[in-house]
């Protein structure tokens, strides 16, 4: 079964097409998985495959249901995450301003995504390619601010492949 027939599939069971809104909160949840098991975001997101992040978005109104940090622990235990070593506040005292939370970082991963998704992947498919591309290094590098950029340079930088501050 190809993705694009899972996705019908899915929509079928749950009655409803996946909005722009699933894809913030799926990566809300990306991001709350990776603090949780101390993983890049990168890491989290190859661990899951395309598969995973589909599941995830499938099942999102569920997770909608539950606290962000048992929807986090059940992502975790359904597909068996284990535990990393990155502690992302771990950055240098003279760059704090304070580390951005879950849910603004899910936003900034959701526009990059729905901003770069291309007509022929699905939601799933584009969400894994955003992550497992260099520029988001950048991203979640608190030290360098790259989170702090409008929508619109956020994407020009992941066209071009890097951010001014790199």
């Amino acid at each position: 079964m190809t993705y694009s027939e899972e996705l019908e599939e899915c929509n079928i069971e749950y009655d409803r097409p996946l909005t722009e809104k699933d894809v913030t909160y799926t990566c809300y949840l990306i991001e709350c998985v990776s603090r949780l098991t101390l993983h890049r975001n990168k890491e989290t997101t190859s661990k899951l495959g395309v598969g995973g992040i589909y599941h995830i978005m499938c099942f999102i109104q569920q997770y909608q249901m539950l606290d962000p940090r048992e929807a986090s622990e059940e992502i975790i235990e359904d597909f068996n995450l284990d535990m990393g070593d990155f502690v992302i506040t771990d950055i240098s005292p003279q760059y704090f301003t304070g580390i951005p939370d879950e849910y603004r970082m899910g936003l900034k991963y959701g526009e990059l995504v729905l901003d770069t998704k291309t007509d022929n992947e699905s939601y799933a498919e584009a969400i894994l390619r955003v992550y497992k591309n260099p520029i988001c290094g950048v991203i979640d590098d608190y030290e360098c601010n790259a989170y702090e950029e409008c929508r619109h340079n956020t994407k020009i930088a992941y066209e071009m492949g890097y951010f001014e501050c790199q």
